[in-house]
């Protein structure tokens, strides 16, 4: 046990270490399911507890439908809201909605990646030309 603790904190002292890569849950592998959402409903969201950002919230929801049917056990069922969320988790704002033309009833190519190696996160949707990881709103 002792040697154990040992090899545990001479690991976390390496990857503590400046220039250190490091990783959480990985790595891990994706099956991709090319597809399309529809986006169902654009609602004004309540900000998170805690959460004070410079623009107002928008709750995005969509449906995604896969080119071909996903035959991996843990796909999501396909007739479900899903939220769309910037990387962070956070909602988008209307600039950002505006910025990459999302609308209400429009469509946008999406990708389904289901995890098939690791314990990273389970299930991801991303849309080709819409950076969520673009914060820009927060900068107003």
């Amino acid at each position: 046990m002792i040697k154990r603790i040992i090899v545990s904190a001479a690991a976390m002292l390496a990857l503590a270490a400046p220039g250190a890569a490091q990783m959480a849950g990985g790595p891990c592998e994706y099956a991709s399911h090319p597809g399309r959402a529809v986006i169902l409903s654009i609602t004004d969201a309540a900000p998170e507890p805690g959460q004070d950002l410079p623009y107002r919230q928008k709750e995005v929801l969509f449906r995604f439908t896969p080119d071909a049917e996903p035959n991996i056990a843990a796909a999501p069922k396909q007739d479900k809201a899903v939220r769309l969320t910037l990387v962070n988790g956070w909602n988008p704002g209307p600039e950002f909605l505006k910025k990459y033309g999302l609308r209400q009833g429009g469509e946008l190519a999406c990708v389904l990646q289901v995890i098939t190696k690791g314990t990273c996160t389970p299930v991801i949707y991303r849309f080709p030309g819409v950076d969520t990881a673009d914060y820009f709103e927060l900068e107003k």
